[in-house]
């Protein structure tokens, strides 16, 4: 027969190794639950969309479309060059003229800084302005989906100027993220304008893309604006690196790629 103190020994053994299990369960779904909410930094953020209504937007959209030469910027924001790319297959379409949204403060680690911006409902100080935006009525604006969310530039950018009675059309860059992700931070930046036709899209879709908005294509005699444009003259478009991206290179993954698509998965 078993002895009480040999009983209570291991009730105690198996209480220890019961606390033990639960404390790393714990631990485990605490890990989970922080890397979750570190991976969507606009989780607890209050977000609301006051853009135009549907009716309004496709009315203005309407108007705007019936002109015989509607003025057309692309505004876009990129780290390393793609969406760039994508802005400028976007001008060379709608004979559009280009602009990029450009930061004051070169990121330093762009991984834990865009992350700050997001989480904090930042707005980096941009470097450049838009001459005559009143003169434009149709606005794309490109960006990368970052954290599943806006660059906070965009926001700075989108809040800057009075955008009333324009058509805003966004599109975004991005290895996995449709720009549904990241409309919830754009609009919120975005109160009473229409914002329309919205799309995540590669270089290779543009055409499709611009062709289903009902925008006129460029005539061939249509000055290419991509690279005459109104770009500020103080920047100068750099690589930075990050850490651990050679290594990644080194094993095969595109640098643009895991640069522009950056940290979405």
């Amino acid at each position: 027969m078993e002895s009480k103190g040999t009983s209570g020994k291991t009730s105690r053994t198996s209480r220890s190794v019961l606390t033990i299990l639960i404390a790393l369960l714990v631990l485990v779904i605490g890990g989970a639950t922080g890397y979750n909410i570190y991976r969507h930094p606009d989780m607890f953020r209050h977000k609301q969309d006051n853009s135009l209504n549907e009716n309004d937007t496709i009315a203005l959209r309407d108007e705007i479309l019936a002109k015989d030469k509607p003025k057309i910027l692309v505004a876009y924001f990129s780290y390393s060059g793609t969406t760039r790319n994508t802005a400028e297959r976007v001008v060379s379409l709608t004979g559009g003229t280009l602009f990029e949204i450009k930061t004051v403060k070169t990121y330093a680690n762009v991984y834990t800084e865009s992350n700050r911006e997001i989480r904090k409902n930042e707005r980096p100080e941009l470097s450049g302005v838009v001459p005559d935006m009143e003169q434009y009525d149709i606005l794309f604006v490109g960006f990368p989906v970052w954290w599943h969310a806006t660059p906070a530039p965009v926001n700075t950018f989108l809040e800057s100027y009075d955008l009333a009675g324009k058509l805003i059309i966004p599109f975004c860059t991005s290895g996995g993220s449709e720009i549904e992700e990241a409309l919830p931070t754009f609009l919120d930046s975005c109160k009473g304008l229409a914002v329309y036709g919205g799309k995540r899209v590669s270089s290779g879709e543009v055409d499709e893309w611009i062709s289903g908005l009902g925008i006129k294509p460029a005539g061939n005699d249509t000055k290419d604006n991509s690279v005459a444009s109104i770009v500020p003259e103080d920047i100068q478009t750099e690589k930075i690196r990050i850490k651990g991206l050679d290594e990644l290179s080194a094993k095969g993954f595109d640098e643009t790629v895991l640069l522009e698509t950056l940290p979405v998965c």
